[in-house]
């Protein structure tokens, strides 16, 4: 039985994607992905299933295509805040696979060489997550963040709650037009709006 194969890609550019992703990529008769995802991908002669809003339209695509070898392609990592849950949800776990990616959280620690073993992560990309209070019990809040839930909110809300800590925001991450900005939240809010980014907050007073 072919099993569905969930895809990590990384942050987004192709020198981040595992060699394991590119070859099961290649095996793969349907590839299931958002827009962005397909533009630098090798997927010729393939049958491709851009993903939209109607996942019910999802889920009977891939039941009814279900002895084809189907590649769900996602950013970063497939179970960091991505499809496994979905598919999990409504598949029996003998009928998929996992392969792994480079979060893009786990990519910005790294360029901005900090160590995230004292880390919270959350993601407030289209839903309301609570991270206020995470900050004073960890050395680094890292936040996937959205254009509602964005830098600017994040350092506004830091602002209402009185908490001047280190913010660090990578924009476009692995892209040629990737930013990275680092300042405390009165510096953050003036800066002009942000495109697909991430965010790590740091107490610098954390001594546990």
């Amino acid at each position: 039985m072919n099993k569905i194969q969930i895809i990590g890609i990384g942050p987004g550019h192709s020198d981040y994607i595992l060699p394991i992703a590119t070859k099961k990529i290649k095996e793969m008769d349907i590839i299931i992905s958002g827009k962005r995802n397909v533009e630098f991908l090798d997927i010729k002669n393939k049958e491709v299933y851009l993903i939209t809003a109607d996942f019910h339209s999802l889920i009977k695509y891939i039941k009814e295509n279900i002895s084809k070898k189907i590649g769900i392609i996602v950013s970063g990592d497939p179970a960091f805040y991505s499809m496994l849950k979905f598919i999990k949800r409504n598949f029996k776990e003998n009928e998929y696979e996992v392969i792994a990616g480079i979060s893009s959280l786990t990519y910005f620690f790294n360029k901005i060489k900090k160590s995230y073993e004292k880390s919270y992560f959350v993601s407030i990309h289209g839903r309301d997550e609570e991270f206020i209070n995470k900050i004073t019990s960890h050395r680094y809040v890292g936040l996937l963040t959205d254009n509602i839930n964005s830098p600017k909110y994040i350092a506004e809300e830091l602002i209402i709650h009185n908490m001047n800590y280190k913010m660090y925001i990578g924009e476009n991450l692995s892209y040629s037009n990737e930013k990275i900005y680092s300042g405390y939240p009165e510096d953050i809010v003036k800066l002009s709006s942000f495109e697909m980014s991430v965010v790590v907050i740091e107490n610098e007073n954390y001594k546990r």
